[in-house]
């Protein structure tokens, strides 16, 4: 008699590997009966191997506190259930598909943008009726969330043919697009590059920097912080019970985290002038949400000249304005 091999399972708990796991055990039980004719395993069986297979640290803690009432389970299915009301978060369905919506290109390079896509349509595929991502739908987040000038310059395709267009041969052709847009300098490469002029005098000076722990920042992950007031440098928002106000430039770091805190930047000494004849001073400041405290009572103010007769929006003088440009508020300098 052939034995039935089941799958490991090392993680991650998310419900993609979850249900794929589930799925990769009820297909190993399937060939051991076809290889196996006339044989009936009982459910409790399959349920103690399945349990001997859970490697990832709280799944086998799980089994360990709880194998005794699996063992008792009447079906496969019932532990099936079990495992996943105990791993799956009840709305993973509605968080997945708003991970899926929220992937974009960004600044990110082609390839790491489709693979992030690819991943969150992956979770969803086990989601049942109402949450799977079908081709086209796939196609059209591919194209209308990619970069402005990658977007554009497919669109101007002569003959692209885009509703028979496979989302393999899409994504092949927006590969290529996107390699000829970085040689020709149009879009920037997201790895750093150090520019040296020979005829300078002076070789370039290195500055070094404390090791940072984490990974950049996806698009996704910069939005969900910035919508709720978080720091771009040490990843904590307002919601953690450790955070601290503070802007991102004078950030504390995170000894946990092992996150190094930023150095301020040098004072920036202006020379006063006076306001000339027919003008009038104002301030404008940024309005940044997450921005709950300074330590300079004057940090985001920014004086402007401009004619008397210039009645400004108070939407603006307010510091309500929609600009996206707050990135040292928040980010990387």
């Amino acid at each position: 008699m052939t034995k039935l091999d089941i799958p490991a399972f090392s993680g991650p708990l998310e419900p993609a590997t979850i249900n794929a796991w589930l799925g990769r055990c009820e297909d190993s039980y399937l060939a051991w009966s076809a290889l196996n004719a006339g044989q009936v395993m009982p459910p409790q069986l399959r349920i103690v191997l399945a349990g001997l297979k859970l490697e990832e640290y709280n799944t086998s803690l799980w089994w360990s506190e709880n194998r005794d009432v699996l063992k008792q389970l009447a079906t496969w299915e019932a532990f099936a259930l079990c495992f996943k009301d105990r791993f799956i978060p009840s709305g993973w369905r509605l968080d997945a598909l708003a991970c899926f919506y929220n992937v974009s290109q960004g600044a990110d390079d082609f390839r790491s943008f489709v693979a992030t896509l690819q991943m969150a349509r992956n979770t969803l595929s086990s989601a049942g009726l109402g949450y799977t991502i079908t081709d086209s739908i796939f196609k059209n987040h591919l194209l209308f969330f990619a970069h402005p000038i990658l977007q554009l310059r497919i669109r101007a395709m002569p003959n692209l043919g885009y509703e028979n267009l496979k989302v393999d041969t899409l994504i092949d052709v927006m590969a290529t697009t996107w390699s000829s847009l970085v040689a020709e300098g149009l879009t920037k490469s997201t790895s750093p590059r150090l520019a040296f002029n020979a005829s300078s005098a002076s070789p370039p000076v290195s500055i070094s920097k404390p090791a940072y722990p984490l990974p950049d920042l996806s698009y996704a992950e910069r939005e969900a912080l910035r919508s709720v007031g978080g720091c771009f440098h040490c990843r904590l928002s307002p919601s953690d019970a450790v955070w601290k106000p503070h802007i991102a430039r004078e950030c504390p770091g995170d000894v946990k985290q092992g996150i190094p805190p930023r150095v301020p930047r040098p004072a920036t000494t202006v020379a006063a002038i006076g306001i000339p004849e027919g003008y009038k001073e104002v301030y404008l400041t940024h309005g940044n949400p997450g921005i709950t405290d300074f330590s300079d009572p004057n940090a985001g103010l920014v004086a402007a000249l401009i004619p008397k007769d210039v009645i400004l929006p108070s939407c603006v003088l307010e510091g309500d304005s929609d600009s996206d440009d707050s990135d040292d508020d928040y980010g990387y300098y």
